[in-house]
């Protein structure tokens, strides 16, 4: 028997906002990288920064689009975000030593639902995970940290927090291959610089990921 059409167009519209969501990445990754090569007093900063609030209203858009997609029955879950109550229990250490990209990644990804913990440095993070009294399901890191770098944080973390996952950030292309003792899918890399969109979109499949497989599920 042939599915519903509401489940195909269902279907059919969660594979375009997926796709949507890659483009917006592409584009807000590249404006980030622009941004990087001009001085702090460039006079296309401006339009830069302009671009990039255009993206992140296009992607909320497409969230928009997406739950719109599901109707009243859920699409697969491929396509499909964490809904609110899931992502509402989902903690996440971010570990960034630069006060202002910590600050509009943390605003970002409380404005998606997640709790964040912050540091500033590997020991503070080490700290800061023995402390706390519930889960944390990710650790963002910097890969270069000053004192315990971010690769041994990485490993240090995992054995106290098995259950974690782990993002390491960093423009180092030699460290994407290496595990550093992290158990396999449980750690990947993100390439510096990236767009918030692409960063939201990194953590949710993480998240999801199955990490015996080191696949999403």
């Amino acid at each position: 028997a042939q599915p519903p059409a509401s489940d195909a167009l269902g279907g059919r519209a969660g594979g375009l906002t997926h796709d949507l969501e890659r483009l917006l990445a592409t584009i807000a990754g590249e404006a980030e990288r622009i941004k990087t090569r001009l001085g702090p007093e460039h006079v296309s900063l401006r339009d830069l920064d302009r671009i990039l609030s255009c993206v992140d209203r296009a992607a909320d858009l497409v969230r928009q689009l997406q739950e719109l997609g599901r109707g009243p029955r859920s699409v697969p879950k491929a396509w499909s975000d964490p809904t609110p109550e899931e992502v509402g229990t989902r903690t996440i250490l971010l570990v960034e030593d630069d006060a202002h990209l910590r600050s509009r990644i943390c605003q970002s990804l409380e404005g998606e639902g997640y709790t964040v913990l912050q540091a500033e440095s590997g020991a503070e993070a080490l700290e800061k995970a023995a402390g706390h009294p519930g889960p944390i399901h990710l650790m963002l890191g910097d890969l270069l940290l000053p004192g315990i770098g971010g690769s041994d944080l990485a490993t240090r973390f995992c054995a106290a927090r098995p259950e974690a996952r782990v993002i390491l950030m960093g423009a180092e292309t030699g460290a994407e291959g290496d595990s550093s003792g992290v158990g396999t899918g449980r750690c990947v890399y993100l390439r510096k610089p990236f767009s918030l969109v692409s960063l939201r979109a990194k953590v949710r499949e993480v998240l999801e990921a199955d990490p015996a497989r080191g696949e999403s599920r």
